[in-house]
């Protein structure tokens, strides 16, 4: 049974849509959160116990092999959804055969918002170099760039999720999501405030991580997390983007 729909949905039939098949997209994606869940928690120790110096390229290791289990938890729901389930042995195959093309898009996204960071700082120092005087303040610079690097990251929102399920090579992916975000600006939005507000709750040195970690709790609080949010933001992006495939006559 194919889950997507043929028709064009509301933000409301989307949502409640992805939280009907939560648990079917758990039963599918479990295993990647399990490793995700992992990779952090080892991650978390071995930052603890190195130098500086060697922080750097842990944290890199860990956001490539979180990136790769994601990856697969994405593609495995998107099959399920299409009725063309995998064993996760077959998923996790596919998305090593496909790592490049993944991890070239993921890395661009990634620059691209460092790039945009960058310009609009020199953006807004070009302004005051015209003007011969400093007449935008920090407050001033701050909004330009939040709001510069927000409509980077909204227009190629969709970027990665699509080089995973539709094998899009990077420059595609890019132009496609330019196309579908048109169509779904407030869904977007609302999909990034999902995972951010996960993102915040397993950020290292928040108050709960301390709590938690005194009680060696901490693994099993981000496993839980990860459970009930992963499924729903997995299940909120997939339909956001057939949704507007719906809109939109791509080539």
């Amino acid at each position: 049974m194919n889950r997507y729909p043929n028709n064009e949905m509301s933000l409301g039939d989307i949502f409640n849509r992805s939280v009907r098949l939560h648990y079917l997209t758990l039963k599918h994606t479990i295993l990647c959160i399990f490793f995700i869940t992992i990779v952090k928690y080892i991650s978390m120790i071995l930052i603890q116990s190195v130098s500086t110096q060697y922080q750097y390229l842990i944290y890199v290791i860990a956001a490539t092999a979180i990136v790769y289990f994601f990856s697969a938890a994405l593609f495995a729901t998107h099959r399920a959804f299409i009725d063309e389930s995998q064993s996760i042995r077959v998923t996790l195959k596919t998305i090593w055969h496909r790592a490049i093309q993944i991890y070239t898009t993921f890395a661009a996204y990634i620059i691209g918002i460092i790039l945009v960071d960058y310009l609009s700082k020199l953006l807004v120092l070009g302004i005051d170099k015209i003007f011969h005087q400093a007449i935008t303040s920090n407050g001033v610079t701050l909004i330009v760039t939040t709001i510069l690097v927000m409509v980077y990251i909204a227009t190629f929102y969709f970027a990665f999720p699509i080089t995973v399920i539709d094998e899009k090579p990077a420059h595609k992916a890019f132009y496609i999501s330019a196309l579908l975000t048109e169509k779904t600006k407030f869904a977007v939005l609302i999909s990034f405030m999902i995972l951010s507000a996960v993102i915040l709750l397993l950020t290292p040195g928040m108050i709960n991580e301390y709590l938690l970690s005194t009680y060696h709790l901490d693994a099993l609080f981000d496993f839980v997390v990860l459970c009930v949010a992963v499924p729903l933001y997995i299940n909120l992006l997939l339909f956001i983007i057939h949704d507007a495939k719906q809109q939109v006559v791509l080539e």
